[in-house]
């Protein structure tokens, strides 16, 4: 009998005729210790959750994550993963951001900074690969040491030397005037081993990898509406047996691609805007762009040396 009635709990969960509920999330009035079920703080632990991944934890088959953009920030990173965080093609489990962004940046103290040379300081930030520097909330030029040295790096750009960020200040602002951050989380928004998901209405920025990682089979996935910027690899990155449609998104000045396929993934891009020096890069799977095919490239010449899409 018991036998029974667990498979007749799979078969239900399966067949997606149900659909989930609401959670909220707040990152200024909510608390992680409340129930997350409504978008206004009502009594003792009724209200929203405070962060995005509190909100995962809670959250169940085909229900709805949503965001209240509060103008700050939300500065973490996010993951889902397996059959929690999966939906049904008809109620899908989706994380709806409502224009909220979120940061993959943290403030660098001035006193971490040390001298680096003549007009030179130097930060060691916690991880190296696909680092930028950024000057009130805006990415700095990275300088190229590939045909010159330091000394000829202008002012108010950066360099990566040695395991560490040498920058040149600007020379009319003081040291501790200068509001630097730096990326310190490795990717937005990562899927793995889910279904029909939905991630729409987020702006994704400042991440070290990527803003949105589809790692593997992250299958009838929909990216929709998403801003994706200013991260170090790309703005959309597909890899493993993963199936996932990109629709009216922004892939903007992703610092060496803007969208990215490997492994056997099939991916499928929709009135999306690509802006970079880049716009896609194949290193396996299959791209159809506004519905037209794309093989993959058999040279690639950029900085991306680490083992492709292992965040």
């Amino acid at each position: 009998m018991r036998k029974v009635l667990i498979l007749m709990f799979v078969v239900v969960l399966g067949s997606g005729d149900g659909y989930g509920r609401d959670l909220y999330v707040n990152n200024l009035t909510g608390d992680d210790q409340s129930t997350g079920e409504t978008d206004q703080n009502i009594s003792n632990h009724v209200g929203p959750v405070r962060s995005i991944k509190r909100a995962v934890a809670l959250a169940n088959f085909g229900d709805r994550i949503v965001l209240a953009n509060t103008g700050v920030p939300y500065r973490e990173q996010v993951s889902l993963q397996g059959a929690r965080n999966s939906g049904s093609a008809r109620f899908p489990f989706v994380l709806e951001g409502n224009g909220a962004e979120l940061d993959g940046t943290a403030d660098i103290s001035p006193e971490l900074w040390k001298p680096g040379g003549v007009g030179l300081i130097r930060f060691q930030p916690p991880r190296i690969s696909f680092q930028q520097l950024f000057l009130a909330d805006q990415p700095l030029p990275e300088f190229s040491l590939a045909d010159a040295t330091m000394k000829e790096m202008p002012a108010g750009s950066w360099c990566m030397f040695n395991q560490s960020i040498y920058y040149r200040p600007q020379s009319d602002i003081a040291l501790f005037d200068h509001d630097l951050s730096v990326s310190v989380r490795r990717v937005g928004v990562t899927l793995y081993n889910v279904r029909h998901v939905v991630v729409s209405n987020l702006v994704i920025r400042g991440f070290q990898y990527d803003g949105v990682n589809a790692h593997d089979n992250a299958f009838d996935c929909r990216f929709d509406g998403l801003t994706c910027r200013w991260n170090g690899r790309s703005g959309v990155s597909v890899g493993g047996a993963s199936r996932v449609k990109v629709v009216n998104c922004m892939l903007e000045n992703n610092d060496v691609v803007q969208l990215r396929t490997e492994g056997w993934s099939r991916v499928i891009v929709e009135g999306t805007k690509m802006i970079g020096d880049r716009s896609w890069k194949m290193d396996g799977g299959s791209l159809k762009i506004d519905g037209e095919d794309h093989q993959r490239e058999e040279t690639v010449a950029n900085r991306d040396s680490a083992p492709l899409n292992r965040p």
